[in-house]
């Protein structure tokens, strides 16, 4: 994991400004190493770890991506992801979870995550995803 964070991995995910993304997980570990990548990868990040929190988050800030785990203690984080459009409509969502039934998958694709990603996180995959997503919403702003 050490190369994740090498100097090496990080230009490839510079945005052009710095973007701002909204992390939703209730796993404090998990919480440390995603505000870690995101941070490399020039992201303003803020942390939420229900829903109830997440949407207050929301409806006080703009965000141009959203990392929502899946199963949260108060609820379903697939269920955050329209009322977060309504406050951030261009945002780009990521969606993960440790269970990954083709059921679940195909809900998020449903709901138009950008991306599903499955527990344990592949950090490269993330720094990838990353990558592009923010290439993306920074072609929306020309």
């Amino acid at each position: 994991m050490a190369a994740v964070f090498g100097q090496r991995e990080i230009p490839a995910c510079l945005p052009a400004r710095q973007l701002k993304a909204l992390i939703i997980d209730d796993d404090e570990q998990i919480q440390r190493m995603l505000r870690r990548i995101f941070g490399q990868c020039r992201y303003a990040v803020d942390i939420a770890e229900t829903c109830r929190e997440a949407l207050d988050r929301a409806a006080g800030s703009a965000y141009d991506l959203a990392l929502v785990d899946v199963n949260l203690s108060d609820g379903n984080g697939l269920d955050l992801i329209e009322p977060i459009r309504k406050f951030s409509p261009r945002i780009e969502i990521i969606s993960m979870t440790g269970d990954s039934p083709p059921s679940l998958e195909e809900e998020a694709k449903r709901r138009q995550v950008a991306y599903h990603l499955s527990k344990p996180v592949d950090f490269q995959e993330l720094i990838s995803v990353l990558t592009h997503l923010s290439k993306k919403v920074q072609a929306l702003w020309f």
